[in-house]
C-alpha cells in the first residue's frame, strides 16, 4: 500500500527547502503566487528568511483553514513562531534539513498530534532519500532551532574527536559504545 500523499503548497524560495525532499517523496508541491490560495493546499511549506517569517505568519492567520499542515523550514526560529496559526486548529512544525542527503532532519512541533504527523511525513522523506539503507533521523525534544541542533552536534563531534585523541580510538568507542548502550 502506498502511503497518501500530500498536496504542499509553497511560500517562498527552495534555497535550503524541505519541499524538494516533499516532492521526491512523491508529494505534490507548488508555489503558492495568490496567498488567498492558502486553503487550497493539505500543507503549507514556509520558505523564507528568518527574519521576514513573523510577517508572513501574520499574512496566513485569517487564510488558513483547520486541519492544515502548516511547517517552516527557518533555521533560527522555534515552532512556536507560527503559534499565530495553530490558534486556528492548524498542525504546525519547524522542520529543518540537516544534511543535502536528506536522511536527516531537525524537527519540532506545537502538541503531540502535530508530532506525530510530522515525524511521518519526515520518515516518508528519508525513506524516499534512501530506501532501505539508513533509518530516519530526527531531531527533536531537546535543542528549540535547527540552529542549535547544530551547535549540539558539533559539540557532541568535537567531544568525541577529544575522547578519541585522548584515549585512542579503540577505547574512545568503547567507553561511546557504553554510553550509548545506557541511553537505551
Amino acid at each position: 500500500m502506498n502511503a497518501p500523499r500530500v498536496k504542499v503548497g509553497l511560500i517562498g524560495s527552495e534555497h535550503i527547502s524541505f519541499s524538494r525532499y516533499l516532492s521526491n517523496a512523491g508529494n505534490s508541491v507548488e508555489r503558492i503566487q495568490d496567498l488567498d490560495d492558502v486553503k487550497n493546499f493539505e500543507a503549507i511549506l514556509i520558505d523564507v528568511r528568518d527574519d521576514e517569517l513573523s510577517d508572513v505568519v501574520l499574512d496566513l492567520v485569517p487564510r488558513v483553514r483547520e486541519g492544515q499542515i502548516i511547517i517552516h523550514n527557518c533555521p533560527s526560529q522555534p515552532a512556536e513562531a507560527l503559534q499565530p496559526l495553530a490558534d486556528y486548529l492548524t498542525f504546525c512544525a519547524a522542520v529543518v534539513p540537516l544534511n543535502p542527503q536528506g536522511t536527516l532532519f531537525f524537527c519540532e512541533a506545537l502538541g503531540e498530534l502535530a508530532e506525530n504527523l510530522i515525524e511521518l511525513l519526515v520518515m516518508e522523506v528519508c525513506q524516499a532519500a534512501a530506501p532501505g539503507r539508513v533509518a530516519p533521523r530526527i531531531l527533536s525534544h531537546g535543542p528549540r532551532t535547527a540552529t542549535e541542533a547544530l551547535r549540539a552536534i558539533d559539540n557532541v563531534r568535537d567531544a568525541m574527536l577529544a575522547l578519541m585523541g585522548t584515549l585512542g580510538p579503540a577505547e574512545g568507542q568503547i567507553i561511546l559504545a557504553e554510553l550509548l548502550q545506557e541511553q537505551s
